[in-house]
């Protein structure tokens, strides 16, 4: 058993233990002093920060109960790495777009909070546990995949 960010291919069996969420979110601080949105369009009046590396790009494809809503901010920085953009988000230097687990840490020590609760994007890609070919797999290696199923959940979702 193998784990894979992404796709698989049609040769493996795969099992997604978790699929992401991408959310916004900002730091408490940009948020008291700019306003928090309240639909999607509100973003347009907001520093946003956008990954280049996002399917979607430069859109920003937001869903909720069934209604979807795609915006094009402006963005004040741009950057192809996540990991920039979130570090700036906690500074307080706008609203992005990311996956909860990247987002999740941040969010759970209140560095962050969620802008426009309930909108998220389009879950894709995920976390896969690559696995033989065939029905029949070992007891131990269910029950692993199943213990870092749980792990991802716990550590990365809020």
């Amino acid at each position: 058993m193998s784990q894979q960010a992404g796709c698989g291919t049609s040769r493996t069996a795969r099992r997604p233990p978790w699929r992401p969420r991408n959310l916004l979110v900002a730091s408490p601080g940009y948020l008291a002093a700019h306003g928090t949105p309240e639909v999607p369009a509100d973003l347009m009046r907001h520093a946003c920060l956008g990954f280049t590396g996002y399917t979607g790009w430069p859109d920003w494809p937001l869903r909720k109960a069934g209604r979807r809503e795609t915006v094009r901010p402006t963005c004040a920085l741009v950057a192809d790495s996540t990991e920039v953009l979130l570090g700036a988000a906690i500074e307080g230097a706008g609203i992005t777009f990311t996956a909860d687990w990247l987002a999740g840490p941040a969010l759970r020590a209140g560095a962050l909070v969620e802008v426009l609760p309930g909108w998220s994007g389009k879950e894709s890609g995920g976390v896969y546990a690559v696995l033989p070919p065939g029905r029949l797999v070992p007891a131990k290696t269910r029950l692993f995949v199943d213990a870092v199923a749980r792990a991802i959940k716990a550590g990365w979702v809020h």
